[in-house]
């Protein structure tokens, strides 16, 4: 299933897909964030029960727990996190 990507965290994902999941189904994410290649097992902690607007591959939003990753995947995660919170500091800054 094509989702799109609200926002990501080392303790999660949240997302947008064009179904609805039930609470705690597991789930493979594969993504590439800037040029780098994530793959990760995730359970679904919560979704929307109504339809969200906007997004462009989804209409419930879900909220992602990551439950397995291996050390590629945490390493990419890490370097994200840190990468955005660089770049928020220095758009406030």
């Amino acid at each position: 299933m094509v989702g799109e990507i609200l926002n990501v965290s080392l303790g999660g994902a949240q997302v947008c897909l064009p179904s609805a999941l039930p609470p705690f189904r597991q789930v493979e994410l594969f993504m590439v964030v800037d040029g780098m290649m994530f793959r990760g097992r995730a359970e679904v902690a919560g979704a929307d029960a109504e339809v969200q607007s906007g997004p462009t591959y989804g209409q419930f939003r879900h909220s992602l727990r990551w439950v397995s990753l291996e050390v590629p995947a945490k390493d990419v995660l890490t370097k994200l996190v840190e990468s955005r919170a660089q770049k928020r500091a220095e758009a406030i800054a």
